[in-house]
């Protein structure tokens, strides 16, 4: 009984684990593309000038 709840305890960190993972990778996607359109958009301006 002990070992299946221990078990299960670690299954859930783990998941918990991995989807904060996961929303860090997904929060510097965000920010990394907002950068990169803000270099490009600044070279298109540049361009047009």
């Amino acid at each position: 009984m002990i070992l299946g709840l221990s078990l299960l305890a670690g299954d859930i960190i783990f998941e918990v684990v991995r989807a904060i993972a996961l929303l860090a990778i997904i929060v510097l996607a965000i920010f990394l593309g907002a950068k990169l359109r803000k270099i490009t958009d600044r070279k298109k301006a540049q361009k047009e000038d």
